[in-house]
């Protein structure tokens, strides 16, 4: 199986290593269904239909429309305030040396160039609902 390799960031320190862990298609049917406390977007859309009262497709539609926008607002440079729930933004991360920790290149420095990230700031009604 050919596992895709990533850079793990941690404390200005590098490591260029295969993902690890179990995938879920890896988990048994008994680990899947023990994982309970994830919900997943299918389940977001069910509620989503609910609340509404319709369909799982018509919840799955709606969800899908509010991200997409979401996404596209993130796309165009635009920060998205959800008022209680939070905010997104687009967030400049700047380039960096850092040392390989592990694998043939360890103890080489290496540059993590710049690039931007979605940044997600939680609002207080979601900090509240967390027992924050």
């Amino acid at each position: 199986m050919n596992i895709p390799q990533y850079y793990l960031v941690l404390g200005g320190v590098a490591r260029l290593r295969p993902a690890s862990g179990p995938y879920l298609y890896e988990k048994t049917k008994e680990e899947r269904e023990s994982m309970a406390d994830i919900i997943r977007k299918g389940d977001i859309a069910m509620q989503v239909a609910e609340k509404m009262g319709g369909s799982k497709a018509e919840g799955d539609r709606a969800l899908n429309a509010v991200l997409e926008a979401i996404r596209d607002s993130l796309a165009d440079g635009n920060k998205v305030i959800l008022t209680g729930f939070g905010s997104f933004d687009i967030r400049d991360v700047k380039e960096r040396k850092v040392k390989v920790i592990g694998g043939e290149r360890k103890g080489q420095m290496t540059t993590v160039p710049a690039h931007k990230r979605v940044g997600f700031k939680a609002g207080s009604e979601l900090d509240k609902a967390a027992g924050g």
